[in-house]
């Protein structure tokens, strides 16, 4: 889905797409009826990842069950037109996604706006993970280990994903750390999940 387009960079919706694509958050910006004017490409990759809770219907952020329909709905009118704040967390088979909706004001300065922020499903973008593995020169086997300790696997899960001892993956975070300069695997992560994204970047490098 094309919620928007990038093609006129002097287009206020187009300059809000191009900021909102280097941001490491799904997000979308909705009018008081929920109806999508703009969105980002994790977002877009959130709402494409099945089973989800959330859809794009009629133009429209919607929420697959009635009832959390009708609070999202709620939620986005009250942010856009009474300027107030509110979480959700919408669910479906098993997936659960937390949502914030927030007022904003309209970029074009017609219709009161509202953005819908979905919570991360990981700690940190790939791209970045590799870049920040790059450049404390951790082995493939570590970025790997790096990599699966932000989607909060434990090392026992990952000594059983990767078929090796548990003292394999023990060593490897210890490695990690050591390089890294991190005095424990929550510092750690702490470090990473705050790495600015890297993602957009690379589509437009691409894209040239």
């Amino acid at each position: 889905m094309n919620a928007y387009s990038t093609d006129s960079p002097n287009d206020v919706w187009g300059l809000l797409a191009i900021a909102l694509d280097e941001i490491d958050y799904g997000l979308l910006v909705v009018d008081a009826s929920a109806c999508v004017r703009c969105l980002n490409h994790a977002a877009r990759l959130a709402l494409d990842e099945k089973p989800t809770p959330l859809r794009i219907t009629g133009g429209r952020i919607d929420a697959v069950d009635p009832a959390e329909a009708r609070a999202l709905a709620d939620a986005v009118r009250n942010a856009a037109a009474r300027g107030l704040r509110r979480q959700l967390r919408i669910s479906r088979v098993g997936r659960t996604l937390a949502v914030s909706i927030v007022p904003m004001p309209s970029a074009d300065g017609g219709t009161p706006t509202a953005l819908v922020i979905l919570a991360k499903q990981q700690l940190c973008e790939t791209l970045s993970i590799q870049a920040f593995a790059a450049a404390h020169r951790l082995t493939s086997s570590e970025t790997r280990v790096l990599a699966a300790l932000t989607h909060g696997d434990a090392p026992a899960a990952i000594a059983t994903r990767r078929n090796v001892a548990i003292s394999t993956v023990r060593t490897q975070i210890h490695s990690i750390r050591e390089k890294t300069g991190s005095g424990s695997i929550r510092e750690l992560l702490r470090t990473v999940s705050v790495l600015p994204p890297l993602r957009g970047v690379l589509r437009g490098a691409m894209s040239s």
